[in-house]
């Protein structure tokens, strides 16, 4: 029989007060489940039953108990009810006894369900023969879908919406993506029960549901003489509303709600919508069968003017916006009962950009630790921007609590797991290669640092430049024509492999055979090209795994993969799939890295230890009733706090409304909820970025209507802080320690260059700075990761190919041409991008050279092509050498010669050569002159004469130099280059960088070392 003790026995604790102590505090003083109860002693508190809406308050209100209690203290039983977000059951302990006894089946996993429901979407999809349903291509785009589509499964049976009304709406007219979705969740209706009935489980939110019913029913039918309290729920699932419906009711039983507006007048009361955070609270009043009068304050003492004043202050914040119109009486209002009270300890911080709002965060955070009693906490449900106020707390070695944690996908141990199948799946690309072998988890049974040399190694002799093919074969073969190169010193290396020792290459050798072994199981499975099991897959990545992470001396069952909190994680994550792996779809080769990536990425790693105990960082879940001294409440901006209200991608706003499902905008009103709740604390800063990665955002609604109440007021200026974002900037700012201005070095005479080719010398006079660093401080920029084919290599392919025309007997023709080109391009076959990005243009300058007739021997008495030479001179510095390697020079039957050059790119004008600003023919012409260049006897220039071979539109170009006399253009640019040098042999010259720079857009390889962006940027604003 059904035992009631009259009217609900309701309580409200105002926003502003901690509702956990203030809790306690009622508890302790007997007010509470009904006033007159006698204050509990300390072991009768054991006999209360405390219901709260998350684990976090479970463990907060404990910690409370034991802070009031003088001595021993026997804790009250408490249990977690949950929310609507939360992903976890909202009663650890079992339904009911005697008549209300059921049984309830087990709840099916998140991962098993989402597993079958992807199989169910690709069946789904891949008897579609219209074309018309949504695009899905791979089991991961599958499973995203999946994801949405359980939560919307979780959604109907938390709101105990009916799935039958989905026939009704399936007879009115709709766009076919809609039909289709329809038509795919009325397949769902009929199916999915089905398929949980043959293995004897139901939905999650079901169970949980058939929980507390149990638990309602069973206090109805015999409550008991323990108190019982529900605290700091909103009710907001109706099942937890019917719980604490009969919790109010019963003879020993009270209700505490979280923050009841208790200023709203009556009329603004009634229009409170889905937006507004009491509308949560108003509809548990409802279906308890009260009002906000029948709810009674719950209060620990007399309150502080400041809390009565914030809560009013926030009250009209929130208040429903077709109610604004009382705002001008409540300004007059605020004003005189509790002036500047409301704003006591509450600002707001508005930071240029995200980083920047981390950082002041992070030094609002660092200063609360000056006071060893006092407590810190981020409230935010950005997680980007709580990542960020980690990385900056980092600074001073703080690791903060992060109650949300970190996803397992980005940990270090997922980012391995990711790292190693793209790897695999790339075919052991150079950038998933080298980030795979670089991982702090990477060890391949030898110790960490000689990986991280060998893993140089192979990217600066195989991986920087052109990217090879063809798996770690292909890298095997780059590493060898490195080592021969190096052997024959026949080609320029980068000085880090310059002088590699044999054994070293015979390291790397070994090193790469092993690698290719310890892959070899998922090797095996992405080399076949069926598609397999995911178990199969999930084994040889384990098996693979686990290979690459064994550092040396480690036995088969100590292996760092597993260990950590992270490592924990992600065997729990691999050894579910492996449980569930009967129910994911087979999976080809090439979608099981983005497949398993999607599965990873919904886990979460909780560290369990070494966080400070003084900072926190929570997620608006977690925040409910906690409350630190100091709140920042972070990330306020529009789409964020609150969120958006979208859509799912299964049913529109009507169909939801159709569906007796609450709206998108219900989900603002709990944000809303939360940030009244965390905004009443006695300290509060309000932050907002004006860009987020350089876009710009609209502040949150709340702190506009702040800002306009404010300024009501007279207290806007008074709101803003920006005393932290100063600090912020100050921290990193390019004024403070760092140069500024254009650099100037002067080294000393002695460290200057005595040899430069004429190609350097063009360098020389157009940014000296590059000289300066690649010739005195002898730094060689580094070659891309992986990089595309560039116009550079193209250049060296032609170069290379007209080289050896230049030396064959006989008449040089098309056909002769292609076949020293396809010589050329074969020494490239690990790298066919460079075929197909530069054979086509070949084939076009074979062609025009051809036409042209370009290596016609006509007029011509001798021909020198890849001719080195050089030419010295006295300076006060000492000799200077001058060094060149023409391309072509053609002495003409009148004794005189024509100094060519190949050029692939685009042509110096005639001015730019005759200034002297592109010396590099007349450099050449005047070292032919003095016989510099071997074999070559010196004679006087008939011209100077460029020829573009572009292979575009047209293929090729020739021109000579129009100047008057192409020998006293020679003379004369070899007397600017002895004036420059002169002039550099003084140690008051300096090397200055960008004097004269074709194109000021165009990047160069020292700006970075020169600082270019930051100077050239302070000399705009100067």
């Amino acid at each position: 029989m059904t035992t009631t003790g009259g009217p609900p026995n309701v309580f409200s604790i105002p926003s502003g007060e901690p509702f956990l102590i203030s809790l306690v505090r009622a508890i302790m003083r007997g007010v509470l489940p009904r006033e007159g109860t006698s204050a509990p002693d300390p072991v009768g508190l054991s006999d209360y039953r405390i219901l709260l809406p998350t684990r976090r308050a479970v463990r907060a209100l404990a910690d409370a108990f034991l802070e009031a209690s003088d001595g021993v203290q026997l804790l009250p039983r408490m249990t977690p009810l949950g929310d609507v977000d939360e992903d976890e059951l909202l009663l650890t302990a079992e339904a009911g006894s005697g008549e209300h006894e059921i049984a309830v089946p087990p709840a099916i996993s998140q991962l098993e369900r989402r597993l079958i429901l992807t199989r169910l979407i690709l069946a789904w999809v891949g008897n579609d023969r219209t074309g018309a349903k949504p695009s899905v291509h791979t089991p991961a785009q599958a499973a995203l879908l999946a994801g949405d589509l359980g939560r919307l499964i979780d959604m109907f049976d938390t709101e105990q919406s009916d799935w039958d009304g989905l026939t009704d709406l399936v007879d009115k007219e709709l766009s076919s993506h809609w039909e289709d979705a329809l038509a795919f969740l009325e397949l769902l209706r009929k199916t999915l029960p089905e398929l949980l009935e043959a293995r004897g489980q139901i939905n999650p939110m079901a169970r949980r549901n058939l929980l507390l019913e149990a638990q309602a029913a069973r206090l109805q039918s015999d409550p008991g003489d323990a108190p019982v309290i529900a605290a700091g729920s909103t009710g907001s699932i109706p099942a937890t509303a019917n719980l604490l419906r009969v919790v109010a009711g019963l003879p020993n039983g009270a209700l505490v709600l979280p923050g009841l507006d208790m200023h709203l007048e009556d009329e603004a009361w009634e229009r409170i919508g889905p937006e507004h955070p009491q509308y949560g609270l108003k509809q548990l009043l409802q279906r308890i069968g009260i009002t906000r009068g029948d709810v009674r304050l719950l209060s620990g003492g007399p309150k502080p003017p400041r809390v009565e004043a914030r809560s009013r202050l926030l009250s009209e914040v929130t208040r429903p916006a077709d109610a604004t119109e009382r705002w001008s009486t409540a300004i007059s209002d605020l004003e005189t009962a509790h002036g500047e009270a409301a704003f006591d300890g509450f600002k707001r911080i508005t930071a240029p950009s995200q980083r920047d709002e981390a950082l002041a965060i992070a030094l609002i955070m660092r200063e609360t630790l000056e006071d060893d009693r006092r407590t810190a906490a981020l409230v935010t449900p950005d997680r980007r921007l709580a990542r960020r106020v980690a990385a900056e707390l980092a600074r001073w070695d703080i690791a903060v609590d992060d109650s949300a944690g970190e996803p397992l996908s980005s940990s270090a141990h997922g980012t391995f797991i990711q790292f190693l199948a793209d790897t695999v799946a790339s075919d052991c690309a150079a950038v998933p290669l080298l980030t795979l072998l670089k991982h702090p988890l990477a060890a391949c049974g030898r110790q960490r640092q000689e990986v991280r040399r060998l893993a140089g190694l192979i990217e600066m002799s195989a991986l920087r430049g052109l990217s090879p093919r063809g798996g770690l074969d292909g890298v095997r073969r780059a590493v060898e024509r490195c080592r021969d190169a190096q052997a024959a010193g026949t080609a320029h290396l980068h000085r880090s492999v310059a002088h590699v020792t044999p054994q070293d290459w015979s390291k790397v050798n070994s090193f790469l055979n092993e690698l290719g072994g310890f892959l070899e199981p998922l090797v095996t499975l992405f080399r076949s090209g069926a598609p397999a099991p995911a178990g199969r897959f999930l084994r040889a990545h384990i098996a693979s795994a686990e290979a690459v992470a064994r550092p040396a001396g480690a036995q088969d069952d100590t292996s760092p993969l597993w260990q950590g909190d992270a490592g924990e994680t992600l065997a729990e994550f691999f050894s579910a799939l492996l449980e569930a792996e009967t129910l994911a779809p087979a999976l080809a080769p090439a979608d099981y890295a983005s497949f398993a990536g999607t599965l990873m990425a919904g886990h979460v790693v909780r560290p369990r230890f070494g966080r400070h105990p003084r900072l926190h960082i929570w997620g608006l879940l977690e925040a409910r009733l906690m409350q630190a001294d100091r709140m920042i409440l972070g990330g306020l901006t529009e789409g964020t706090w609150p969120p958006h209200a979208i859509n799912d991608a299964w049913l529109n706003r009507p169909m939801r409304a159709g569906l007796d499902l609450e709206p998108p905008e219900r989900r603002i009103g709990l944000t809303a909820h939360d940030f009244v709740q965390s905004a009443s604390a006695p300290e509060v800063y309000l932050t907002h970025a004006e860009k987020i990665d350089g876009t710009p955002t609209v502040p949150s609604r709340w702190l506009l209507r702040l800002e306009a109440l404010l300024s009501g007021l007279g207290e806007a200026a008074d709101f803003d802080d920006s005393q932290q974002v100063r600090w912020a900037l100050g921290m990193d700012d390019a004024k403070e320690g760092r140069p500024t201005r254009m650099p100037k070095p002067r080294p000393p005479v002695a460290a200057r260059p005595r040899s430069l080719s004429v190609t350097e010398v063009e360098t020389w006079l157009r940014d000296p700075y590059a000289i300066f660093a690649r010739s005195v401080l002898r730094l060689e920029p580094l070659a891309p990761i992986a990089g595309d084919p560039s116009a550079a290599d193209r250049g060296t392919i032609i170069h290379r190919i007209l080289h050896k025309a230049a030396h064959v007997c006989g008449p040089v023709n098309e056909e002769r041409l292609f076949e020293i080109g396809k010589q050329v391009f074969r020494e490239f076959i690990d790298y066919p991008d460079v075929a197909a990005f530069w054979w086509p243009r070949f084939e076009r300058v074979a062609r025009w050279l051809a036409e042209q007739d370009v290596f016609n021997m006509n007029d011509v008495n001798a021909r020198y092509a890849e001719i080195a030479g050089c030419i010295v001179f006295d300076s006060a510095g000492g000799p200077f050498t001058l060094r060149a390697r023409a391309d072509r020079i053609d002495v003409l039957a009148s004794g005189a010669a024509v100094v060519i050059d190949y050029k692939t790119g685009q042509l110096p004008s005639d001015k730019q050569v005759t200034v002297g600003l592109s010396p590099q023919l007349p450099l050449e012409a005047a070292i032919m002159m003095n016989g510099g260049f071997n074999d070559c006897p010196g004679v006087d220039i008939d011209g100077l004469e460029f020829i573009r071979l572009s292979g575009g539109e047209p293929p090729g170009e020739r021109r000579r130099v129009k100047t008057k006399d192409p020998g006293v253009l020679a003379l004369a640019s070899l007397g600017g280059l002895k004036r420059r040098v002169a002039a550099f042999d003084c140690v008051d010259t300096p090397y200055l960088p960008r004097v004269a720079v074709e194109t000021e857009r165009r990047r160069h390889d020292y700006d970075h070392l020169a600082r270019y962006a930051e100077w050239a940027r302070q000399a705009g604003e100067d």
